[in-house]
């Protein structure tokens, strides 16, 4: 079943011209694919970190060529992913009207001028939007403090140098961890974010965006002259395809299973890869649940070993 849809606009302060020209490829794209949606869409996110005002208009025009191709299921997760750009009122009034319930913020650069702007743009979404998510890429453990005191309902960490730390700073200011790096406040968790971790399918459109049907994988072109090129000349835009076997497919489910703070359940595990977990949890790596095995915060932080360990 067909669950989520991920456009990607990579384009950051670029000419009217190739605006356009993206926004038209990208509509192209989905059209094409008018067949693949099945099923309704519970989940879309909209990936603009790079753009300005106008760039996100252009994107969230994009969004009438959806309605017009995909049917949505009821109350679906719609979100937009910006960067730490100044935001003006009328925007984000903009994004609401266009159907926007959800918006993520990229935090990728740590300063005070940074953390400032960060404050003015969370007062301004609140006015419109209440869903807010900051994807915390760089951050120091003041910063952190001050981000989880924000009326925002949302925190993914990545690449904090002391994780257990900045966990415990983000859980003590009453977000519940639902995936290591994602904490939401209850009834906050990201719909489209666990539709991944739940080895769901989902659909991308736009340069570099991926596409997982259960079995089969793709990217499309990185490149955006390629992408481009390609949809004008109405073939694939894929730059990398793969099939998965059925070994992959189990492993990808017990990779992903195992960041989820519940685990994951016993009855996929197979005899042999629970005889190699069972030393893992003998060594504090993994805790065993009753009927769910998971990580320890000890294991999360040496994951890809432990990953190793368990497929080799």
């Amino acid at each position: 079943m067909q669950k989520s849809i991920f456009i990607n606009w990579p384009l950051g302060r670029s000419n009217d011209l190739l605006l356009r020209e993206y926004q038209t490829a990208l509509c192209l794209e989905i059209e094409r694919d008018s067949s693949y949606f099945k099923q309704p869409i519970e989940t879309l996110y909209l990936a603009a970190p790079r753009a300005n005002g106008v760039g996100i208009k252009c994107l969230l025009d994009t969004s009438g060529t959806l309605i017009k191709t995909v049917t949505f299921a009821e109350h679906p997760e719609y979100s937009l992913e910006i960067g730490q750009i100044p935001l003006l009122e009328s925007e984000v009034a903009a994004w609401q009207h266009a159907g926007i319930n959800r918006v993520v913020i990229q935090y990728n650069e740590d300063s005070l001028v940074h953390i400032e702007q960060l404050r003015k743009n969370v007062d301004t979404i609140t006015r419109y939007i209440k869903n807010i998510s900051v994807d915390l890429y760089t951050a120091c453990a003041n910063t952190i403090s001050i981000v989880s005191a924000l009326p925002i309902t949302h925190i993914s960490l990545y690449t904090v140098t002391d994780f257990s730390s900045a966990k415990k700073i983000i859980e003590d200011a009453g977000f519940v961890s639902y995936e290591w790096q994602h904490f939401a406040r209850n009834g906050f968790a990201s719909r489209h974010a666990l539709n991944y971790w739940n080895h769901g399918s989902y659909k991308g459109f736009g340069s570099g965006a991926c596409s997982f049907d259960g079995e089969c994988r793709t990217k499309n072109s990185d490149a955006i002259q390629d992408y481009l090129d390609r949809i004008q000349r109405n073939q694939l835009p894929y730059s990398y395809e793969e099939r998965l076997s059925a070994q992959e497919i189990y492993f990808e489910k017990i990779m992903m299973g195992l960041r989820k703070p519940q685990g994951v359940c016993k009855q996929l595990i197979s005899p042999e890869t629970k005889e190699r977990m069972d030393d893992l949890i003998l060594n504090g790596f993994l805790i065993d649940r009753g009927e769910t095995v998971g990580y320890t915060d000890r294991g999360f932080l040496v994951e890809n070993e432990i990953l190793t360990q368990i497929i080799n």
